[in-house]
């Protein structure tokens, strides 16, 4: 259980009434003090998270956890409420969504801005205890209410942090649901019931397990939050207690006072112990928690910090805790004198670091006896063999040792024999388990016995680090951070070793302003930051806690925020003042620049990747928001005159392409090219000077080359750079290659082979495969179709005696089925003229298998369909129009009739859409409405995109 700095009245300073004034912030005239609170937001970190600090209930400021959780929030607190919050507890709220976590600060307002570090950690497990202890459940956390916090019983308590911080983890991190509860603090506060943590993590079980797993793994986590614990790690083997066992936070039901004796006289020190009883039958101390009164008011007092009697009579002793009391009334007797007194409680044989437990009595001249150990003072013989540590006598040396205890003139010994101290464990101690690197790095070694007595063993130990990359061990406990990362730290005797994980980091070294060039354009915004640089050689951009300032702004305005403004051509001073440093820097103000452009330049190259197209004309976007555009014509930016040089890449594809139907350029392949353009205005020539397309502007040479690169495009199938691997035979011709998928299907017509025929190869990212043979046709060769993509899996083989003009040859064809590698002959009976025709005849299959060709002739499409279990062509319904390609769409085929659409004789005439449907062999025929009020007139099959949906209706975009 985490314990802050406590807010009690203890017993001694009730007694001296020592209050004073603990503010100890610098009083000045000035209007505001200003503070910072920093930290981590932790529970993996948490990013975009809001910190907002508190005193009591007053918000004092907020800021956002950058990409790693950290966060810094600057407030500014006025002189005239100092007063009013500066005994008020800080405490940290966090909230991203509907995740809140908590963490109470342990500090005053006051404290706080009299620490030179308030560094908080915010986590799952503050939370879990701030919403313990937050028993009115406003959500803040009061002095008394987290002082009431710690009476609680410690291992409920840390059973209880760990059940559901590991909860909180599981929501977090791991998916886990919090379905019903508004928020996580609702969710928490319902898990306190045991019925209802039961029903949730059944029904969480697999993320709470990852939770649960990651949080023990996580070193860094553990170490900073082993202080809310006895011992953190002994819960990691406790799984089964912490989901079963059930738990309900005991209530305090009385508190005793006990340790002092019935029996005292005047000079007696006294030391009582207040003990809290609890409704689970437990006890535990809660001395330091507890308030005092005395009754008679000056019966005690204090004498070198211990509670001595001070007057004869009955005295009543009072401790308060939590609204529970309890009363010791003792006498104070002076007639009684003091005869002797006698130790015992000491054993013969004791080790070296063991600490005694002696009880010292006192008897009386009435023959009474009372305990008064805490009253004596302790010598021993050798001297330095025995230590006194808060008031209790501990071995240090071996040898034979006489303990002598003195009271009020009187003494009594008691005479051992300590042995050497048999050690048990090592420990490690270091200032901080994350350090800066190219620092020196120090821990100390300490070897502990059975008892817990500590001895530095840190030039005894043998020292070494798993990481000398990260951290060089140099010499008793010393070690030079040499590189950023994490180091475990090994320190061994004998047969005991420990370990500490050491985590480097780079120290931030200087810190510059942002901006490329030190320019900013007129009329151009933009948003600064700061570059942080640390001695890794890393640079990390600050957006967070730095005030901006232009020292010009009739040049350049700037926003206390970083928002800067070009306003006029000339220089500015700009200062920049984060964590009390002020950087200070010249900015020039240009002319508006040219800050994107469509077609893209990039380093003075026109730009575009494999497989995209760029238009012609350009556009042009300026800083201060002016565009200016060129649009191509004959007369004006002429592509076509001259064009590209057509460059070749090293597999011999051309790099880019003009269509010029179109008016579109294509990037092909990776590589450059040079593309000339005709007519170029000046204007246009002096945008191309300013990005470095062209050296120089002219008014009577209109004509420029600039340089196009085509950039690789890995979206872009690469079947060109795979290796090929053609057929062996005497002559070797690539007929044709189709495309399936990601499978480029290469069919090739080899003679003077093994065997003379038809070959197929397939190229994928893993190569060429070997070719395989297919058919062999005597006197006949395989005929390049045109078709460039398989439909349905199935390709066309036309093969014919005379391949190059196959219109006068005899053909033979077939389907082949490219996953089976089977070939179906296609019976050329019944069909128009008994063979195809390139000119006129467009190939599909349907999924079936069937055959689709569409011969086209004298404006009109007339289907045939093949079917191969039948062997039969038959033809089906003539669409007039001309046959269009609706790319995203490979179920159907249209046909566009545009035939009268602007005839004078007659009339008007609605443009037509058929759309014939592969798999059902049916067309359908509707008028064709052109989006927005669009004239018909002189529209051709060119100027439309269509794509056809399932339903058949038609979608259109006109060119």
């Amino acid at each position: 259980m985490y314990k802050h700095t406590l807010k009690s009245v203890p017993l001694i300073v009730m007694l001296t009434a020592c209050g004073s004034d603990n503010d100890s912030t610098d009083k000045t005239t000035e209007t505001f003090n200003d503070i910072t609170f920093s930290g981590v937001v932790y529970d993996g970190p948490m990013a975009n998270t809001t910190v907002s600090i508190y005193a009591g209930n007053n918000l004092l400021a907020t800021a956002e956890t950058d990409d790693n959780g950290q966060y810094s929030v600057n407030a500014s607190i006025a002189v005239s409420d100092f007063d009013r919050l500066k005994d008020q507890p800080i405490t940290y709220h966090a909230k991203r969504d509907n995740i809140l976590l908590y963490e109470y600060a342990g500090l005053s307002l006051a404290e706080a801005f009299a620490n030179e570090n308030n560094k908080t950690l915010i986590s799952n497990f503050s939370t879990v205890e701030y919403v313990l202890a937050d028993t009115n459940r406003d959500n803040y956390v009061s002095n008394a209410e987290w002082n009431n916090y710690q009476l609680v019983e410690r291992h409920i308590a840390e059973l209880l942090v760990v059940r559901h911080g590991v909860g909180l983890k599981s929501i977090i991190d791991y998916s886990a649901k919090m379905e019903g509860f508004e928020n996580s603090t609702v969710w928490l506060r319902a898990q306190l019931d045991n019925t209802t943590w039961d029903a949730w993590y059944q029904a969480n079980i697999l993320p709470y397990n990852e939770a649960w797993d990651a949080l023990f793994a996580d070193t860094w986590f553990t170490d900073q939050e082993a202080h809310r614990f006895d011992d953190l790690l002994y819960w990691q083997s406790e799984y089964d207690y912490v989901v079963g066992q059930d738990t309900v936070l005991p209530v305090l039901e009385s508190v005793r006072i006990t340790g002092i004796p019935a029996r005292v006289r005047p000079g007696d020190v006294i030391s009582p112990t207040v003990e809290a009883v609890w409704s689970n039958d437990r006890t535990t101390d809660v001395t330091a928690l507890a308030g005092y009164s005395v009754n008679p008011a000056d019966a005690l007092e204090i004498v070198d910090g211990q509670v001595r009697v001070a007057a004869l009579g009955t005295i009543t002793l009072t401790a308060e805790v939590a609204g529970k009391t309890a009363q010791f009334t003792f006498i104070s007797n002076a007639d009684a004198l003091l005869e002797s007194i006698s130790v015992t409680g000491v054993g013969e044989s004791v080790m070296v670091g063991d600490k005694l437990s002696p009880v010292v009595n006192a008897l009386w001249s009435d023959e009474s006896s009372t305990v008064i150990t805490p009253a004596v003072s302790w010598t021993a013989s050798p001297a330095d063999a025995v230590v006194i540590v808060e008031g209790v006598p501990q071995v240090v040396a071996t040898g034979e040792v006489v303990l002598t205890a003195h009271y009020d003139g009187q003494t009594a010994s008691v005479t051992f024999n300590a042995t050497d101290a048999v050690f048990t464990s090592l420990n490690l101690v270091t200032d901080s388990a994350e350090q800066y690197l190219q620092d020196t790095v120090t821990l100390s070694a300490q070897a502990v016995n059975e008892n817990g007595f500590g001895l530095d063993v840190s030039e005894v130990v043998e020292w070494t680090s798993s990481n000398p990359a990260v951290l060089q061990s140099l010499e008793n406990g010393q070690f030079l951070a040499t590189g950023v990362g994490v180091a475990t730290v090994s320190a061994t005797m004998g047969e005991l070793t420990v370990q500490q994980e050491i985590t480097v980091v780079a120290k931030l070294v200087d810190v510059s302003i942002n901006l490329p060039n030190g320019t900013i354009s007129r009329e151009e915004t933009i948003q600064l930051s700061l570059n942080a640089e640390f001695n890794d050689g890393s640079v990390v951009a600050i957006n967070e806690g730095v005030v901006w300032a232009s020292l010009n702004p009739e040049y350049l305005t700037l926003t206390e925020d970083g928002i800067a403004v070009g306003v006029l051509e000339g220089s500015a001073q700009i200062t920049a003042t984060y964590d009390g440093v002020m950087i200070e820097e010249t900015v020039n103000v240009i002319a508006p620049r040219i800050v994107s452009s469509t077609p893209r330049f990039v380093d003075g190259m026109l730009t575009v990747r494999e497989g995209e197209s760029i238009g012609y004309g350009f556009t042009f976007t300026r800083s201060n928001g002016v565009v200016h555009t060129f649009a191509a014509s004959d007369d004006e930016i002429n592509y076509e005159s001259y064009g590209l040089r057509e460059l070749q890449d090293e597999s011999g594809i051309q790099i880019a392409e003009m269509d010029k139907d179109a008016d579109l350029i294509y990037g092909v392949r990776a590589g450059e090219d040079v593309l000339s353009i005709d007519e170029v205005p000046p204007a246009l020539q002096n945008i191309f000077v300013e990005l470095g397309a062209i050296e120089s502007a002219y008014t009577d040479n209109r004509k420029v080359q600039i340089k196009v690169n085509v950039l690789e495009n890995d979206n872009v199938y690469q079947w060109h750079r795979v290796p090929g691997q053609p057929p062996v035979g005497e002559t070797v011709k690539l007929a044709q290659a189709i495309q399936d998928g990601d499978t480029l299907y290469r069919f090739w017509n080899v003679e003077g082979a093994e065997q003379d025929g038809i070959y197929v190869s397939k190229v994928t990212a893993a190569g060429e495969t070997t070719p395989v043979f297919v058919l062999a046709e005597a006197d006949k060769e395989y005929s390049n179709n045109q078709i460039l993509h398989a439909s349905n899996g199935y390709v066309l083989l036309v093969t014919s005696d005379s391949p190059r003009d196959p219109h006068t040859g005899v053909q033979k064809n077939f389907r082949y089925n490219l996953a089976e590698g089977t070939l179906t002959p296609v019976t050329m009976t019944g069909y128009n003229d008994e063979e195809f025709n390139y000119s006129y005849d467009s190939f599909a299959f349907s999924s079936n298998g069937d055959l689709v060709v569409l011969r086209s002739y004298d404006d009109e499409v007339t289907p045939y369909v093949y079917e191969f279990e039948t062997a039969t062509w038959t033809a089906k319904t003539v669409m007039p129009g001309l046959r269009i390609q609706t790319p995203s769409n490979t179920t159907q085929i249209a046909v566009l009739n545009t035939k009268h659409m602007d005839s004078s004789s007659y009339g008007f005439v609605a443009p037509q859409i058929s759309v014939f449907d592969l798999e059902t062999h049916a067309s359908e025929t509707q008028e064709l409405t052109i989006p927005g009020d669009a004239e018909f007139y002189c529209r051709s099959h060119e100027t439309f995109s269509l794509a056809a949906a399932p339903s058949c209706v038609i979608q259109v975009q006109v060119v």
